[in-house]
């Protein structure tokens, strides 16, 4: 919280700043300084909360951490360069390699967050291959200053290529999706087991759950222990005006802890895990396994279902129950979380 209201202040100052350069006194050369240090802090700030989600997540980590340092940094050189009015050549080019990793960086950590199916996963490798080498012909060219033809048109053809994967990768995710759904739910009905025969559990709508437990926005982290030792769950559900609004786990309650959070005082809104996973019912188990790998995720939210939230242990549970099976080509550990 201290972080965020740090933040907040920021940004207020920042906009006081501008709003003093445009209304006071008529408009000079210190005014205009003021206000682009507003424009590039503001820039600062923006390259700093784009990557806050694969900050979060440790999407393709440490990418996102590259990404928000390079972005803050390149704009905080233009500033320092334009109040001590540098225009010498090396500085202005490392403030824009600064910006210009950040810019990579930060649609790489993006990316890397759409949680692709095992047989699409090698468009991302791709995606990340078409960045590294623009990222590389593009600091050639800014510091090489070759005049060549064939140079722009290879920046050129990269560039076509980034957007065409980058476009190519949601549509895999969202079709992919939803035809591993389609695919589950015309199965067809499952075939009579012997009596005391557990019936494998192929999908999320299949799993046996007990209803999750269910706390207030406001309720405090004290309780909210209380329920994890009361109903022996390891994450309970946040409500407020009767929707899900985030998940607070064990991890999110140590955390809070560790930053010396007062239990009786802190709200489980304050805490709680936002960037909530979503998915159809009809989801075979691995391939929701594999969405809570890729995102990092210890929860996920069930679209269409009255269990709506599924852990990691209701996912190892059911493949256990199910005999453990695991399709060969998934081609990983399916319940391996690889953090939070």
């Amino acid at each position: 919280m201290l972080l965020l209201r740090l933040f907040l202040t920021s940004i207020a100052v920042n906009a006081l700043l501008g709003i003093w350069a445009l209304l006071i006194g008529s408009f000079g050369e210190l005014q205009g300084k003021v206000l682009a240090t507003s424009l590039l802090l503001s820039a600062a700030m923006l390259a700093v909360l784009i990557n806050s989600t694969p900050l979060q997540r440790r999407s393709l980590w440490p990418t996102p951490l590259v990404a928000a340092a390079s972005g803050a940094g390149g704009f905080a050189l233009f500033i320092v360069l334009m109040w001590l009015e540098v225009d010498h050549e090396i500085p202005l080019k490392l403030a824009v390699s600064s910006l210009m990793i950040a810019a990579t960086a930060s649609l790489a950590g993006l990316i890397a967050l759409v949680a692709l199916l095992p047989h699409h996963q090698p468009i991302g490798h791709l995606e990340n291959g078409l960045l590294g080498a623009l990222l590389a012909v593009g600091l050639w060219v800014l510091w090489i200053e070759t005049n060549a033809d064939w140079v722009g048109r290879l920046v050129g053809v990269l560039a076509v290529l980034v957007a065409a994967v980058t476009l190519a990768i949601p549509a895999l995710w969202w079709f992919g999706s939803r035809q591993a759904g389609a695919e589950a739910s015309d199965s067809g009905p499952a075939r009579a087991h012997p009596p005391g025969h557990r019936r494998p559990v192929t999908t999320l709508a299949a799993l046996d759950l007990t209803p999750g437990v269910v706390v207030e926005s406001s309720t405090s982290l004290a309780a909210v222990i209380e329920q994890f030792v009361g109903h022996e769950v390891s994450f309970v559900v946040v409500n407020a005006a009767d929707n899900i609004v985030g998940v607070v786990n064990e991890h999110d309650v140590l955390r809070a802890i560790h930053h010396g959070a007062d239990l009786d005082n802190t709200q489980a809104v304050e805490v709680m895990s936002i960037d909530l996973v979503v998915a159809d019912k009809n989801l075979p188990l691995v391939d929701a396994a594999h969405l809570m790998t890729a995102n990092h995720s210890q929860q996920l939210m069930v679209r269409g279902s009255v269990n709506r939230v599924v852990s990691i242990s209701d996912l190892m549970t059911a493949m256990i129950n199910s005999g453990g099976h695991v399709p060969a080509d998934s081609g990983k550990d399916p319940i391996t979380p690889q953090g939070v």
